[in-house]
C-alpha cells in the first residue's frame, strides 16, 4: 500500500442460525466479512486480522455499540489530516473472497453532520496489493438521517493469492465528517439489485413443548439469489408494516420496532434453511407470532408469509401447602389502626404471616414454582370477634414491604383474588412468607380474640398446585393474648341514663356508667370503682360508689332529699368524668291534684276516645314519671294509655289533652287540636288511674264506669273518692252521668259526655279565680257587698260595677262604682267586702264583680240584687233566671235580723246545697246558686228565719227549673 491514502474498508457479514438452536449460518457473497459489524468489538487493531476490523491509521474511528441503522452495532469514520484506513477481516482461504478483474456493487447506509470530500471505494484480491479505487466522491450531510450509497468497483487483475478485503479510503486531503456507516454489502455486479425476491410459502408452527416450537415454511420460488431467509418473532398478532430495515443487516437476538404500534419483533432465524426450533425466552402456554422473509444478496426483504403457534401448559405436582409462620400481634391496640387505606405496613397492623411451600416443604417432580391466585380466610375454631364485618375496616398482603392486594371484609371471610407474579409464588422447591395487615372500625369489643383459618387458597394451573383445597388449612394461634382486642379506658358514660324519681325513692331504672375509650368502646378490663355525684338537688350518701364488673357500675340505691331538675356527675380515677342527661326529682303530686276531667272511651269508636286532665293545684306540676294505665271491668291491667317520661310540665290551672287522633270533635265541640297522642284501648266498661310509674300504688286520680266487677289492686272504690265519682253508661250517643257526687264535689268535676259543649286542651285556661260565694244587702242606706275565693291564680282585683234594675229584657247599664285590690296568688279561701254608701232608697240594684288577671284578661261573676230601704215584711222572691243554666241568683227580705237558712233540695227532697246558714240583718238579700254540677230537672228552695231564742219568724219554699 502507499503512504498518502487512507484507506478505510467495510464489509458486511452475515449471520444466521443453524437449524436446530442458537447457531451462526451466513448468507451472502463472502461469508468473512462483517458488514453489520455486530460480531465487532471497540477496538480497531493496526494490521490485518481473520476475524476483526482493523485500521493502518486514524486512531478516532472507532466501533460504536448502540444506534445503528439495524442492529445496535456500526462503524463511525473519523477524518483528519492524516490519512485514515480502515480494512475488514480477511479469511486466508483465497475462493472465500473476491475475484480478479471483476466488477463488484458496493451499498452502504451513511449519516454525517457535513459533507465529506475525496471519499473512494475499493476491492483487493488479496488483502495486500492496492485495489482499484472508484473515483474519488463526496457524502453529502444527512442530518443525522441514514442515506443509502451505491457505487461500483473492479478489482485489479492481481492474482489471488489470499481473500481479499473491502476497503473505503479519504485521502489525506479529504475533509468534513465525521460519518457514521452501517448495512454495508458487496456483491457481483456492475448495477444495482434492488427488486425484491418471491415470498415464501405457508409457515407452520407446530410440535409445541412448554419453551419450544418447531418453524417451518415452504421456499421462496426462484429461491432467494445469493441470500437466504430472515424469521422474526412477535408476543403480540403483528401488523401488516411492523417489518424489519430494507437492505438491513440484522444478527439473531437484535430487535426493531417499526410499524403500527411500536411492536416490539426478535430476530429468531438467519439462513438458507426452510426450518429451525425456536427454543430460547418463550413461556409455557403462550402464543407466539412468526414472519418469515425471503432475503435475496443485496439485502432486499420480500414480503412475509406469516403464522404462530401456542407453547404448551406447564404440568406441575399437587404437593404444595401453606403452613403458618406466626407472628401474631398480642394485645391489638386497634385504635392505633384505623386507616381506610393501606399503602405501607406502617398503616396497618400484622396479626399473622404465613409461608407458601412449593411441594410442601420436599422436593416435588416439577421444575415449577407455586404461584397463589386467590386465598380465603375464614374464622378458626377458637375464634371470638362476634363480627369481623364491624371490627376489621381493610385487610392487606404483604411481601416484606411491599403491598400485594387489599380488600374490605365481606362477613366473616376475608377473600383475596387476582394475584399474580413473584410476590405471591414460591420457587421451584421454595418458600414464600406472606404477611396478614389489618385496620379495624370503632365498633370493637374488648377481650374479643381473632383466629385466622385458611379455607380455600388456588394456585396459578401453570405450576405447582396445593395438594388440598385448603392448603392444609393452617390457623393462627391464639396462645395468651396473641390477637386479643384491647380497650384501654379514658373517660366515662352514662349507658343507662338517670329518670325522673320521686324523692327519698331508689331510682328506678338504675342508673350504670361504663368505662371506654375515645370510641365509646367498654374496657372489660377496668375495675376501678366509680363514685357519682349531683348537681341541683341533694344525692343522699353523696358520693354514692359502685364496683366495676366488666367495666360497668350499677347504682341500684340513688335517692335523692330534695326536689328540682338535676344532673349526675361520674368520677373515677384519671377517666375523663361524665355527666348525665338532665332529670327530675319531684316531691310525690298529692291524690286529686291532678284531675281526669273529660273521658270518652268508645266516642263513635276506639279511636275517637279522649281524655283530658286538669292541674287542680296552685303550682306547676311536672308529669314525668307518671302514666295513665287502663284495667278492664275484671280488674285486668290494659294498655299504658301514656307514660310521660320527661319533663312534661303542666301550669296551674291548665289542661292537656290525650287521644289518639290528631284532632277531636265530639258532640257540639268544634275540632281541638290533641296535645298528646295517646294509646288507644279503653272499653265500654273499665279503670283509668294516674299513677306513679316507678311506684305504681301511689294512685293520683282515678274513674272508673260502666260495671266493675273487680277493682284493681291499690284503687280505692272511685265513688268514696271527694273529687270523683262512679260513672254510669247509658245508651249510645247519650251522656255518661255520675250516679252520686259527695257533698264536697262542688268545683271541677269531672265531665264524660257523648254530647259535651267544651273539649278544653292546653291553649285553653280556666277561670283564674274560684269565687265561692257572692253575695249583697242593703244596711243604713247603703249596699254592702260580700264575697269569697277558695283558690286565685295571678288574680290583680275586683272591679265592682252596678246597674238599677229594669224592665225584662231592658239593656243593662253597668257603671264602675270601686275597686278591690286582689291577693295574686292563693291555695286558701279569701274574703272580700266592699260597701256602695252612694245609692238611693227603695231602689233595686243588681251588682257583679269584673275579675281581672295580672296579665289583664278578665271574667265576670254571676249578677246579685239588692232593694234599699228596709222592707216592710219578710219575703222569698222568684229566683232569676228561671229556668236556668247553670246559675240562678235567688233574692229574699227580712224586716228584721234572724237567723236565716236557705236550702236547695231535689224534688226527691234530698238537700243538694245549703247557700245560707246564719244571721242577717234585716234588709234585701241575694245569693247565686250554680248547678252546673246537676242534672236537669226540677228543684226547690226553702227560706227559714228564726228569732234569737230559735221562734219561727218566717219559711217560704219556692219551685225553680234547671235545663241543660
Amino acid at each position: 500500500m502507499k503512504k498518502g491514502y487512507v484507506l478505510t474498508a467495510l464489509l458486511l457479514m452475515f449471520f444466521g442460525l443453524g437449524s436446530v438452536g442458537y447457531g451462526q449460518q451466513v448468507i451472502g457473497s463472502f461469508p468473512v466479512m462483517d458488514g453489520g459489524f455486530e460480531n465487532q468489538s471497540g477496538t480497531l487493531g493496526n494490521t490485518l486480522a481473520s476475524s476483526n476490523w482493523s485500521r493502518q491509521s486514524g486512531s478516532g474511528s472507532t466501533i460504536n455499540s448502540s444506534g445503528g441503522r439495524s442492529g445496535p452495532k456500526y462503524v463511525s469514520v473519523t477524518v483528519g489530516a492524516s490519512n485514515r484506513v480502515l480494512q475488514s477481516p480477511q479469511d486466508g482461504t483465497p475462493s472465500n473472497g473476491p475475484t480478479s478483474s471483476t466488477a463488484y456493487r458496493v451499498q452502504f447506509y451513511y449519516k454525517s453532520s457535513a459533507n465529506v470530500n475525496g471519499f473512494q471505494i475499493g476491492v483487493t484480491v488479496n488483502g495486500t496489493t492496492n485495489p482499484t479505487y472508484s473515483t474519488s466522491a463526496t457524502l453529502n450531510s444527512t442530518s443525522g438521517v441514514w442515506t443509502k450509497y451505491e457505487g461500483t468497483v473492479t478489482t485489479p487483475s492481481n492474482s489471488v493469492t489470499t481473500a481479499g478485503i473491502g476497503v473505503l479510503r479519504c485521502s489525506t486531503s479529504a475533509t468534513g465528517g465525521p460519518f457514521d456507516v452501517d448495512d454495508y454489502v458487496i456483491y457481483a455486479g456492475s448495477s444495482a439489485d434492488n427488486a425484491a425476491p418471491n415470498s415464501p410459502g405457508t409457515v407452520t408452527v407446530n410440535n409445541p413443548t412448554t419453551s419450544s416450537l418447531d418453524v417451518s415454511w415452504e421456499a421462496a420460488s426462484g429461491g432467494y439469489d445469493g441470500g437466504g431467509y430472515v424469521v422474526i418473532r412477535y408476543a403480540t398478532s403483528p401488523n401488516a408494516d411492523n417489518d424489519p430495515n430494507q437492505n438491513g443487516i440484522y444478527a439473531v437476538g437484535n430487535t426493531h420496532t417499526n410499524g403500527t404500534d411500536g411492536l416490539t419483533g426478535t430476530v429468531r432465524y438467519i439462513g438458507t434453511g426452510t426450518s429451525f426450533t425456536d427454543n430460547s425466552g418463550l413461556s409455557a402456554g403462550t402464543t407466539y407470532y412468526y414472519k418469515v422473509y425471503t432475503v435475496d444478496k443485496a439485502f432486499n426483504y420480500s414480503t412475509e408469509a406469516q403464522g404462530s403457534g401456542t407453547t404448551s401448559s406447564l404440568s406441575g405436582s399437587s404437593s404444595s401447602d401453606i403452613i403458618t409462620a406466626n407472628n401474631e400481634t398480642t394485645n391489638i391496640d386497634y385504635a392505633s389502626k384505623q386507616s381506610s387505606t393501606i399503602t405501607t405496613t406502617s398503616d396497618a397492623l400484622r396479626v399473622w404471616s404465613f409461608t407458601i411451600r412449593d411441594g410442601g416443604g420436599s422436593a416435588d417432580a416439577d421444575a415449577l414454582g407455586t404461584e397463589l391466585t386467590a386465598l380465603t380466610i375464614g374464622t378458626g375454631g377458637s375464634n371470638t370477634v362476634s363480627s369481623w364485618t364491624n371490627t376489621i375496616r381493610k385487610a392487606a398482603l404483604f411481601d416484606g414491604s411491599t403491598e400485594v392486594t387489599e380488600v374490605e371484609v365481606a362477613g366473616e371471610t376475608i377473600s383475596f383474588s387476582g394475584m399474580s407474579g413473584a410476590n405471591v409464588t414460591a420457587a421451584d422447591d421454595g418458600s414464600k412468607t406472606l404477611d396478614l395487615y389489618l385496620t379495624f372500625e370503632t365498633t370493637v369489643t374488648d377481650n374479643q380474640q381473632f383466629q385466622f383459618l385458611i379455607t380455600a387458597a388456588t394456585s396459578n394451573g401453570a405450576g405447582s398446585a396445593f395438594a388440598t383445597s385448603d392448603a392444609g388449612g393452617a390457623t393462627s394461634s391464639v396462645s395468651g393474648d396473641n390477637n386479643k382486642i384491647e380497650v384501654t379506658a379514658t373517660k366515662l358514660l352514662f349507658v343507662q341514663q338517670p329518670s325522673a324519681v320521686a324523692i327519698n325513692t331508689n331510682m328506678s331504672p338504675a342508673v350504670t356508667v361504663e368505662a371506654t375509650d375515645g370510641n365509646s368502646r367498654r374496657d372489660l378490663d377496668y375495675n376501678t370503682s366509680i363514685d357519682i355525684t349531683a348537681t341541683g338537688v341533694t344525692l343522699t350518701g353523696s358520693p354514692v360508689s359502685a364496683t366495676t364488673s366488666s367495666g360497668i357500675a350499677t347504682f341500684s340505691t340513688l335517692q335523692f332529699s330534695t326536689d328540682g331538675s338535676a344532673t349526675l356527675n361520674a368520677s373515677s380515677g384519671s377517666l375523663t368524668n361524665a355527666t348525665s342527661n338532665s332529670f327530675n326529682v319531684f316531691t310525690p303530686l298529692a291524690q286529686n291534684s291532678i284531675m281526669i276531667t273529660h273521658l270518652s272511651a268508645d266516642y263513635a269508636g276506639a279511636s275517637d276516645e279522649f281524655i283530658v286532665l286538669f292541674n287542680n293545684s296552685d303550682a306547676t306540676i311536672d308529669l314525668n314519671g307518671y302514666e295513665l294505665k287502663y284495667f278492664s271491668s275484671g280488674g285486668s291491667a290494659g294498655a299504658t294509655i301514656y307514660s310521660f317520661t320527661t319533663t312534661t310540665n303542666l301550669a296551674s290551672r291548665k289542661y292537656i289533652l290525650l287521644s289518639p287522633n290528631a284532632t277531636v270533635t265530639v258532640g257540639s265541640v268544634s275540632s281541638k287540636s290533641r296535645d298528646y297522642a295517646s294509646t288507644a284501648g279503653m272499653a265500654a266498661s273499665g279503670q283509668l288511674v294516674l299513677r306513679e310509674t316507678a311506684n305504681t300504688s301511689n294512685i293520683i286520680f282515678a274513674v272508673a264506669w260502666g260495671t266493675i266487677t273487680v277493682y284493681t289492686a291499690g284503687m280505692e272504690d272511685a265513688a268514696s273518692w271527694p273529687n270523683d265519682g262512679m260513672i254510669s253508661l247509658t245508651a249510645s250517643g247519650t251522656t255518661y252521668t255520675r250516679t252520686s257526687y259527695n257533698s264536697s264535689n262542688t268545683q271541677y268535676g269531672h265531665t264524660l259526655s257523648a254530647n259535651i259543649t267544651s273539649l278544653p286542651n292546653n291553649s285553653d285556661n280556666p277561670l283564674p279565680v274560684e269565687l265561692t260565694s257572692f253575695t249583697a244587702k242593703q244596711t243604713s242606706g247603703a249596699v254592702v257587698l260580700n264575697w269569697s275565693t277558695a283558690t286565685e291564680v295571678n288574680n290583680y282585683g275586683f272591679e265592682v260595677q252596678r246597674t238599677e234594675i229594669r224592665e225584662q229584657g231592658s239593656e243593662k247599664n253597668w257603671t264602675n262604682v270601686g275597686f278591690v285590690q286582689g291577693n295574686g296568688n292563693s291555695n286558701s279561701e279569701k274574703s272580700y267586702s266592699f260597701t256602695d254608701r252612694n245609692v238611693s232608697s227603695s231602689t233595686k240594684y243588681i251588682y257583679r264583680l269584673k275579675q281581672i288577671d295580672t296579665d289583664g284578661k278578665f271574667e265576670y261573676s254571676n249578677e246579685v240584687e239588692v232593694l234599699t230601704g228596709m222592707p216592710e215584711k219578710y219575703a222569698l222572691a222568684q229566683n232569676y233566671p228561671n229556668p236556668f243554666n247553670p246559675s240562678t241568683v235567688i233574692s229574699y227580705q227580712l224586716m228584721n235580723s234572724g237567723n236565716v237558712k236557705l236550702v236547695v233540695y231535689d224534688i226527691l227532697g234530698k238537700e243538694i246545697a245549703q247557700l245560707v246558714n246564719g244571721k242577717m240583718d234585716a234588709g234585701s238579700h241575694s245569693v247565686d246558686f250554680n248547678a252546673s254540677g246537676l242534672q236537669s230537672g226540677i228543684y226547690f228552695y226553702k227560706i227559714t228565719v228564726t228569732g234569737s231564742e230559735g221562734s219561727l219568724l218566717y219559711s217560704s219554699t219556692n219551685k225553680m227549673s234547671l235545663i241543660k
